[in-house]
C-alpha cells in the first residue's frame, strides 16, 4: 500500500528530530559499549566449537566500535561458519558497514538476495525473517545470513531498525543496536547443504547471543 505524502513527511520529520535528540544524548554520554558483552559469548555452543579470528588493526575505527566479535565456529562434522557481531552504543557506529556494501567494496558481487524465515531456540521455538545473500568473487562463493538487532527484535531493513532503535533511546534511554552476520563458503558443498548447517548454527546461537546483548 502506497504511503501518503503527509505521512511520509511526518516520518521524515520524526526521524530528523529523534536523530538530533540522540546526537545530543551522545554528546553527554561515554562512548563505551560495555553494557553489551558479546565478546563473552561462549566458545562452545552445543555441537559448535569456536575460535577467535584475527582482524586488521584498522577495523575498530572503520566500523565505529571496539565492541565486536569475529569468530569461526565448527561443528562435530567439521563444517564451519564465521560469526561477526558488532554492537554500537550511544554514539552509534557505521551501519553502512553491512554485507551489502562491504562485500561489493572489496570486489565481491552480490549474486542473489532473499528474505527467508529462520527458526531458533528450543522451548519455545521462535521465528524471524533474516537476509540471505550469495556473494561471488572469481571462483569463490559465500552464503551470508545477516540482520540488524535492537531490543531483541531483528530487522531486515536499516530504516526500520534505526527508527525503532531511536524510539527506544528516546522513550527508555536505551540507545544501541547490533549487526549480526553468519557466513560460510560454497565450495564443495552445495547451497542446500550449507543452508542446512547455517540454519542449525543460527537455531542454537541466536538464543545464546541474545543474552550477551542489552535488552
Amino acid at each position: 500500500m502506497a504511503i501518503s505524502k503527509k505521512r511520509y513527511w511526518f516520518i521524515v520529520c520524526l526521524f530528523a528530530l529523534t536523530s538530533a535528540y540522540i546526537y545530543g544524548l551522545g554528546m553527554n554520554k561515554e562512548t563505551s559499549t560495555s553494557d553489551a558483552y558479546i565478546t563473552k559469548l561462549p566458545l562452545k555452543i552445543e555441537n559448535w566449537s569456536g575460535k577467535n579470528l584475527k582482524y586488521p588493526d584498522w577495523m575498530p575505527e572503520a566500523i565505529g566500535t571496539d565492541n565486536f566479535l569475529f569468530r569461526e565456529y565448527t561443528d562435530d562434522n567439521g563444517r564451519s561458519v564465521v560469526l561477526y557481531v558488532a554492537y554500537f552504543g550511544p554514539r552509534w557506529g557505521n551501519f553502512d558497514h553491512n554485507p551489502e556494501t562491504c562485500y561489493p567494496a572489496t570486489g565481491w558481487t552480490i549474486e542473489s538476495r532473499k528474505i527467508e524465515e529462520y527458526e531458533f531456540g528450543h522451548n519455545p521455538l521462535q521465528k524471524s525473517d533474516l537476509i540471505k545473500l550469495i556473494a561471488v568473487k572469481g571462483s569463490d562463493r559465500l552464503q551470508i545470513v545477516y540482520w540488524f538487532e535492537t531490543g531483541k527484535r531483528k530487522f531486515t531493513t536499516i530504516l526500520k531498525f534505526r527508527l525503532f532503535a531511536l524510539s527506544r533511546s528516546v522513550l527508555f534511554d536505551r540507545p544501541g543496536g547490533a549487526i549480526v552476520r553468519v557466513s560460510a563458503p560454497l565450495d564443495d558443498a552445495g547451497e542446500k547443504e550449507v543452508a542446512q548447517f547455517q540454519r542449525d548454527f543460527l537455531r542454537k546461537v541466536i538464543p545464546v547471543l541474545t543474552k550477551y546483548m542489552p535488552n
